[in-house]
């Protein structure tokens, strides 16, 4: 209120009326409030952001699944706690049951052109995301189903067709182990 009284003593000897000064800060004080409260509540709900742009986070990578899964701290970033429960387990399985595969190209090599990211449903803390491409000339599509953790997406399975997915191999391989 220091700086309000000061203000209307500097206005009154500049010829300016007090009221005018007075209601300005009443009105830009009540504006400030609800800017602030504005950008408390969207902070709030953010959320995780575009299940997309996660995902090319992910084919952004240069080594792709190695870098998806090369220490502990890449699985939490990447993945969901469940998937990363079970590429963990896979870690250690003999060269028979051991994933042998980039499950982000369902290959083993790799050579990705013409790449094409698209979210196609998302809801609450669930998104599944199309992605196609060619890989070595041969056309590629994968779903790749995302959960929201906090306020990021992570890997949760990637669908290669109706009757195959990620979670599918790795439960099967961990259990032959």
């Amino acid at each position: 209120m220091i700086v309000r009284v000061l203000l209307l003593r500097g206005q009154t000897e500049m010829g300016i009326a007090p009221s005018g000064v007075v209601m300005f800060f009443h009105s830009f004080r009540a504006v400030s409030t609800a800017a602030v409260l504005l950008l408390g509540v969207a902070a709030a709900g953010a959320g995780p952001g575009d299940p997309a742009a996660f995902v090319r986070t992910l084919y952004a990578l240069p080594n792709l699944w190695a870098d998806v899964t090369a220490d502990e701290e890449s699985r939490e970033r990447y993945l969901a706690p469940s998937l990363a429960a079970l590429v963990a387990a896979n870690d250690g399985a003999d060269e028979f049951n051991r994933l042998d595969y980039d499950p982000l190209t369902d290959s083993q090599d790799f050579e990705i052109a013409d790449l094409a990211i698209s979210t196609v449903e998302a809801s609450g803390n669930r998104a599944s995301v199309q992605v196609d491409f060619r890989n070595f000339g041969e056309a590629v599509s994968l779903t790749l189903e995302l959960e929201a953790s906090g306020d990021a997406w992570r890997l949760a399975n990637i669908r290669y067709d109706a009757e195959r997915s990620l979670t599918d191999d790795l439960e099967f391989m961990n259990e032959a182990q």
